[in-house]
């Protein structure tokens, strides 16, 4: 592909995102269907231009991924987003493709480029909250619009923007106690109480605010709340509970793994950061951590070894969760060269897809490895600092 292909694609997804920003509330009908027709003609051109491209080499490879977000997301959804001038069922109903579509993202997007989608998306939910509209459209935008904005705030921290996320958080439990979701409020305090912790951050020590909140985002789980909600608030309550070494971090990873859905049920309703890492998967990352902090790596390391191998290709964040935790279980067993090794390798992904937050863990990792003057180690600084 030569360097002027590559500056029409960069041209075409910029005009479509400007194009895309024209959608929101208080556009006349016909500003909507004009700039329904121009986006629409702007994907049409880029979708040419890749279908080309896709046939070439790696080389082309980033540019594909960092058009993957709007080419997710704005299709499904602009139409009936500009069809839909008053808050109705098919303005909702877009909103809520596109929570599935940014969710599903969370693995494979570039998540710089994806938060250029969504956090532009988030600001016309806050804007559309203002709106008057019927209590039952309220409320269920109310809950769409707290969803997306935890997804949103998630994408911010790892992009390594602690301010946004914040301000997306805020919006998120402000929307969440409007819907009346104990659920999504108790996520919305769980995402808020990362902001507090060091475990969350990669650092290896308790941190007593975080696990106080934690707590609270434990309670404040309603007796309707899906089983998934309640995974993850209680796989982040024994993280914090682990790094403060109390084994009773065991009991709660227990207590979400008998909440686990059947292998073959495809999960429904409420969306979390990652897709659906919050059941089994996630538990296991979270026991062997456990059981790394208690003098039981060896067990840790079993488990981690499993989840490397079960994880696809596909799925290049998951694997940077993977290593990073492989790397803290094999400095718990004094195996510096070995940590160092796994945390560059997760160090490379992490890099590729503009995931700031998982550098700043793998950080971590160095600050406990420094105690060991390597080679292995000094590659892993050395990595770190460019």
């Amino acid at each position: 592909m030569d360097d002027n292909t590559l500056a029409h694609m960069l041209t075409a997804l910029d005009r479509t995102e400007s194009v895309l920003r024209l959608v929101g509330p208080g556009r006349h009908p016909v500003e909507l269907d004009n700039a329904l027709k121009v986006a629409q003609g702007q994907l049409d051109a880029l979708r040419g231009i890749l279908a080309v491209a896709a046939q070439e080499a790696e080389v082309k490879r980033r540019t594909l991924v960092m058009a993957l977000p709007v080419l997710a997301i704005s299709p499904m959804a602009l139409e009936r987003m500009a069809a839909a001038h008053r808050t109705d069922s098919s303005l909702l109903d877009a909103y809520e493709e596109v929570i599935t579509k940014a969710s599903l993202s969370y693995h494979s997007a570039d998540m710089a480029e994806l938060y250029r989608v969504m956090g532009p998306h988030v600001a016309r939910l806050v804007e559309r909250m203002r709106s008057p509209m019927p209590e039952t459209d309220r409320r269920r935008l109310a809950r769409i619009a707290a969803e997306t904005a935890i997804l949103t705030g998630w994408n911010a921290l790892i992009i390594g923007q602690e301010t946004w996320a914040r301000a997306h958080y805020r919006f998120a439990e402000a929307a969440a106690l409007e819907s009346g979701s104990g659920d999504l409020r108790a996520l919305a305090i769980e995402a808020r109480a990362n902001l507090m912790s060091n475990v969350f951050y990669g650092r290896w020590e308790p941190s007593p605010r975080a696990l106080s909140a934690l707590e609270g985002a434990a309670t404040a789980l309603d007796g309707s709340a899906p089983p998934i909600a309640r995974q993850w608030v209680l796989s982040r309550l024994a993280h914090e509970m682990a790094l403060a070494g109390d084994d009773r971090f065991l009991d709660v990873v227990d207590e979400a793994r008998a909440l686990d859905r059947a292998p073959d049920e495809e999960p429904t309703g409420l969306h979390v950061p990652g897709g659906y890492w919050a059941s089994g998967n996630r538990l296991n990352d979270i026991e062997a951590v456990g059981l790394a902090m208690t003098d039981r790596a060896d067990l840790g390391e079993v488990m981690m070894m499993a989840e490397r191998e079960a994880t696809p290709d596909t799925l290049p964040r998951r694997h940077v969760g993977i290593g990073t935790i492989l790397a803290h279980v094999h400095a718990s067993q004094g195996e510096p060269g070995e940590a160092a090794r796994v945390a560059l390798d997760a160090l490379l992904i992490a890099k590729d897809r503009s995931s700031k937050l998982d550098v700043q863990r793998i950080q971590g990792v160095h600050h406990r490895l420094a105690q060991w003057d390597t080679k292995a180690v000094a590659e892993l600084g050395d990595a770190l600092a460019h």
